[in-house]
């Protein structure tokens, strides 16, 4: 039991009330997850069961979309900070290209790989960052996955994002940062975290997720 935990119990009379036996259980469900002053984020990585992430998504700390997702085996971790500012702008025009790039994106990597539309799972998600540097984080999966190791399928997003500049007619998209992901739940978390001041997320998923 975590010291918060231990504390709360000294001071309760009825150590049955089911309303506190709830609110212990919450407590020793976050432990190991030691928020910064004032509890303003959490550490991801540190994310390991489903219990954590129901009560994250009732603190309003992630979107309920992690439900939805939480037993998928994504593989790959992705990061695109954009490049030319018609992608960079908080518009509908913007967010359009934003998803045909990455819906263009996936469907070169199955081609690459030589998937069938059913093998590949993924989901994206538009951020704004702290000053307002439009981003797109993304996890990709494939299904039987013995049959593209991660590396395998890293080449093949790396190569398939080089080969949408011309297709947008730019010179370079921006950057693409790929992880392999070693914690699906924290994964899936840090995609579906709210950010402040933005209570609705665009979500953006393949059909074989939908």
């Amino acid at each position: 039991m975590s010291p918060m935990a231990a504390d709360l119990v000294r001071t309760i009379d009825d150590p049955v009330n089911p309303l506190i036996s709830n609110l212990l259980d919450g407590l020793d469900a976050l432990e190991g997850l030691d928020f910064s002053e004032n509890r303003k984020t959490c550490p991801y990585g540190l994310i390991t069961s489903e219990k954590q992430l129901e009560l994250l998504v009732n603190e309003n700390r992630l979107h309920p979309e992690v439900f939805g997702l939480k037993n998928y085996e994504f593989q790959l971790a992705g990061t695109i900070n954009y490049g030319p500012i018609r992608f960079r702008n908080d518009t509908t025009q913007s967010e359009g290209l934003r998803d045909d790039l990455i819906r263009q994106l996936m469907g070169r990597v199955r081609v690459g790989l030589g998937l069938r539309g059913k093998d590949i799972f993924w989901v994206a998600t538009t951020e704004y960052g702290y000053e307002n540097r439009i981003h797109t984080h993304f996890l990709v999966g494939i299904a039987g996955r013995a049959l593209v190791p991660t590396a395998a399928l890293t080449q093949a997003t790396d190569r398939a994002f080089t080969s949408l500049s011309a297709h947008f007619n730019e010179s370079q998209l921006g950057t693409l940062h790929l992880n392999k992901v070693t914690n699906p739940l924290g994964a899936i978390s840090y995609l579906c975290k709210e950010e402040y001041r933005r209570p609705m997320k665009h979500f953006i998923f393949s059909k074989t997720i939908i």
